[in-house]
């Protein structure tokens, strides 16, 4: 078993009006006197005011050593940041460049239309069970449609297939027979969401809860489907082999986009800065 060992770090990330990630970001609205500061307290500054005699600055909060931990082995596998670089930032598709990461910061609250069966929403609960172990992501599910800000729905009107990597429509494509719309605020969060799968006219009805399961994962981020090598059973593979667990890939991935809430846009130029810091930052043996 590895053994994660925390080394004696300072972060200085850039202040600048360019960047806006900030891994310390801080709600503490309280200015100081900067002569009450020490040498390393000073390298906290993010706000100064002058005033007569004095100058006042606010801080930026230290992260704590129990964040940090968790962060480093959020980032500490570097075939997990390289695929997940892949499906949250860089593709471009039908012309939307996916430049910075969306996030639920509201509980995701599931209904199930009453038209799927009792085994398919016993198999999804089931299968993304241990989200609930992940940090910043709370998904809940209702029998009440009004109670819920997801709702997970069989299709009135025909849903088109999309084509295979050989050009040829084809039902077993992720996409084909089921689609989803997200709502979100103007700083990429989302608070609601809707799946619609056209059962009626998938031929092969065991890939009903395969589809759920890839769109409802694609949807916590609006991630792409990943084209490097990595697990089958994993959700960002494109010919996903449907199992009665998520994956370890797929949660780490999942851990990797909640470990934090962004309050202020984050790139994939913040994501890379952030990645280097920690590399820098976290040791293991």
């Amino acid at each position: 078993m590895k053994t994660l060992i925390l080394a004696c770090f300072i972060i200085s990330l850039s202040t600048s009006s360019a960047q806006n990630f900030n891994l310390f970001e801080t709600d503490n609205s309280k200015f100081v006197s900067i002569k009450t500061l020490n040498e390393n307290q000073k390298l906290r500054i993010i706000e100064t005011v002058i005033i007569t005699n004095d100058t006042l600055v606010k801080l930026k909060d230290k992260i704590s050593e129990e964040d940090l931990k968790y962060m480093c082995a959020c980032f500490k596998n570097d075939t997990i940041t390289k695929i997940y670089r892949n499906m949250a930032f860089t593709r471009k598709v039908e012309g939307y460049s996916n430049s910075e990461t969306s996030q639920w910061t509201s509980n995701i609250i599931v209904y199930f239309d009453s038209k799927f069966s009792k085994k398919i929403k016993k198999e999804f609960k089931a299968f993304f069970k241990p989200v609930e172990k992940i940090n910043n992501l709370n998904i809940f599910y209702t029998n009440r449609p009004n109670k819920a800000n997801y709702h997970i729905k069989v299709s009135d009107t025909i849903i088109k297939n999309h084509k295979n990597d050989e050009d040829i429509l084809d039902e077993t494509q992720p996409f084909s027979r089921i689609t989803y719309n997200l709502i979100s605020d103007n700083n990429h969060k989302y608070y609601a969401g809707k799946i619609f799968i056209d059962v009626k006219n998938i031929s092969d009805k065991t890939l009903i809860i395969k589809k759920l399961k890839q769109l409802f994962f694609n949807s916590l981020g609006h991630f792409q489907l990943s084209y490097f090598s990595i697990s089958a059973n994993s959700l960002t593979k494109e010919n996903y082999t449907n199992s009665l667990r998520i994956s370890e890939t797929d949660i780490a991935l999942l851990k990797l986009h909640y470990f934090k809430i962004h309050h202020n846009s984050f790139s994939l130029k913040d994501f890379l800065k952030l990645e280097n810091e920690l590399k820098n930052t976290c040791t293991y043996d």
